[in-house]
């Protein structure tokens, strides 16, 4: 058996690093450890070639070699994810994809063969019975202080940060763009319940809402949210599928 393992390019943004990388003398910013975990624990005898597309391309005879092209993914390579696809579909190989981007938006996907989901569910289970000491980091809305359980499993599971979007200080621009569960709560307070159970909190703030923006530019982050939150971040807004939040910034919404 032979197993193409990809890992897609990821797009110019400030994670990708892509004009600071040449000052450590490298090349990608984040090598395919998940791939590489799963291509170790494919058969022994299988053989296994790995294509990272932020580092070489990946060419039409490394996909006439494999039998199963096995592809990783978050929600920022969507775009060469389905570039990738559409060259296995037309090349007749078989892909099984698994990571961020197929947990919630697979069905976007109906060319691809088979899914590998649910996984981070036994995140626990598999840290208690190993005892593995590795920390994790993810993403959440400011709501998470309001369930103490979940930030306690969250620290037993191994989380140490999470990076929550507190957009503005303006009520106006939050309901502009649906941000609602931080219109009624003091985000402050928010930080230090978070701290408290023991997670790290780092803080994102969007500029360019439609109303005011210019104004309101000024006031970012507000200093005594600053204060409290260790890191602040600004970036565009991105929605998951099935969430109550538009996947992307449409004309009557903000301009993130």
């Amino acid at each position: 058996m032979k197993i193409l393992l990809v890992s897609p390019t990821t797009p110019e943004t400030f994670w990708s690093f892509k004009h600071v990388l040449r000052f450590v003398s490298k090349r990608a910013a984040f090598p395919p450890l998940g791939l590489l975990t799963v291509a170790a624990m494919l058969p022994a005898d299988w053989q296994v070639k790995l294509v990272d597309m932020n580092v070489n391309p990946l060419s039409d005879d490394d996909l006439r070699w494999a039998d199963f092209v096995l592809l990783s993914a978050m929600i920022v390579h969507k775009a060469s994810v389905s570039e990738v696809v559409n060259r296995c579909r037309r090349m007749g190989v078989p892909v099984i994809a698994g990571g961020p981007l197929f947990t919630t938006g697979h069905a976007a996907f109906p060319d691809i063969d088979h899914f590998v989901l649910g996984e981070a569910e036994e995140l626990i289970r598999w840290r208690t019975q190993t005892g593995a000491k590795m920390g994790f980091f993810t993403e959440a809305s400011a709501n998470l202080a309001d369930d103490a359980g979940l930030c306690e499993l969250m620290v037993r599971a191994g989380f140490k940060k999470v990076f929550v979007g507190f957009e503005t200080p303006s009520l106006e621009s939050l309901k502009e763009c649906r941000k609602l569960q931080n219109c009624s709560r003091d985000l402050v307070e928010t930080v230090k319940t978070l701290q408290r159970a023991g997670l790290e909190v780092m803080g994102g703030f969007i500029v360019g809402f439609d109303k005011g923006a210019r104004a309101r530019s000024r006031m970012y982050p507000p200093r005594a949210l600053r204060n409290q939150s260790g890191w602040g971040l600004r970036w565009k807004n991105l929605g998951l599928p099935r969430s109550n939040r538009p996947s992307y910034c449409g004309p009557t919404l903000p301009r993130c």
